[in-house]
């Protein structure tokens, strides 16, 4: 997915276990999952230079993969990097511009 890139934040870093999602270098939004029922949260960021055009499905997509990911942090799951093609899992700074 060209031009998106995910950060990872874990405690220590954030107040919880968060994906800091990018679009072409502007962070776009964070998905988070701190509820008790893991239920996914993301919180789109108002701090944008310009307008961003992004293609839905693949937005939708990548917040698909990150958010299971999330959650599988949270709950100390450990799934195989080639699993994800999105964000590579361990890396605190997953890029995928393939």
């Amino acid at each position: 997915m060209k031009g998106f890139r995910v950060d990872w934040m874990f405690p220590g870093e954030s107040d919880y276990l968060a994906a800091e999602v990018r679009f072409k270098g502007e962070l776009f939004c964070r998905v988070r999952c701190e509820r008790a029922d893991s239920v996914l949260e993301v919180d789109f960021l108002p701090n944008l230079r310009s307008p961003i055009g992004l293609p839905l499905a693949e937005f939708v997509r990548l917040i698909e993969a990150v958010g299971d990911e999330v959650r599988d942090l949270r709950r100390g799951i450990y799934v195989p990097v080639s699993a994800y093609p999105i964000c590579l899992r361990g890396m605190l700074h997953a890029v995928n511009d393939g």
